[in-house]
């Protein structure tokens, strides 16, 4: 539904259009990536995997947006954490939200964010926080069953 169709704005992109998607296998999560920039897909592609079967990784559901709106420029990067949630901003115009407990990321790229710094440092990051929270969440499993 667009915001055409319904007269209100659609804020949040939240039915923005990803029509490029791919599956790759980065730091032994395989991510189902869906975005609407090609060139993030074409940038992932020596990542390229068919899925590989259950149990063998993490699985990651990932959807970015390039947002052309969104203020320009790539100052410091930040990250906030507050497990599950890992928000990683750079600038004011780029937001990628990690959540480790639902596997999902999701986040909206301004224009100067190129899509080899999106692929090469900043998607590396998040799934380096991923592997802290499966870390963390396997000691506290094995002090359970103490």
């Amino acid at each position: 539904m667009s915001s055409a169709e319904t007269g209100v704005p659609d804020l949040l992109r939240r039915f923005a259009p990803t029509p490029h998607s791919t599956r790759v296998l980065i730091h032994n999560v395989e991510i189902e990536f869906h975005t609407d920039d090609v060139e993030i897909v074409a940038r992932m592609q020596p990542w390229t995997c068919g899925s590989i079967g259950p149990g063998s990784h993490t699985l990651l559901l990932a959807k970015v947006i390039r947002d052309r709106d969104a203020p320009s420029g790539d100052s410091g990067v930040s990250i906030i954490s507050a497990p599950p949630l890992t928000t990683l901003l750079v600038g004011t115009g780029t937001v990628l939200v990690l959540d480790c407990e639902r596997r999902e990321i999701l986040g909206f790229l301004a224009s100067s964010i190129s899509a080899s710094r999106f692929v090469d440092e900043l998607l590396p990051t998040l799934l380096d926080r991923l592997g802290r929270f499966r870390a963390a969440e396997s000691c506290e499993r094995a002090v359970r069953s103490l």
